[in-house]
């Protein structure tokens, strides 16, 4: 799960895979992608579980990016510089400066 590959773009024309998505919402815990040649990735798809992800900077971390380095070749430039891809406590000192 899922079957649709994720990082394809293609997958998203002509349409987003709307089907896929309302599929791993109903599944029980993460769907998880498979990536040949490349590390797997989870996917956060119900409201429930983005809540205690955000909340949880122990287990999940945005300090490396969100961005698969699929999309770019490369790890994720901005990890870790931009407000939304830092973790406590550096995260809320950025935020209180805004």
């Amino acid at each position: 799960m899922p079957d649709t590959d994720l990082t394809d773009p293609r997958n998203f024309i002509p349409d987003p895979p709307y089907e896929t998505w309302a599929a791993m919402r109903e599944s029980d815990g993460l769907p998880y992608q498979e990536r040949a040649g490349a590390p797997g990735f989870y996917s956060v798809t119900r409201y429930r579980d983005v809540d205690a992800v955000v909340r949880d900077s122990g287990s999940y971390s945005s300090e490396s990016g969100m961005t698969l380095d699929t999309a770019l070749g490369v790890k994720d430039p901005a990890a870790g510089k931009m407000i939304e891809l830092t973790d406590p406590p550096r995260h809320r000192r950025l935020r209180t400066l805004v």
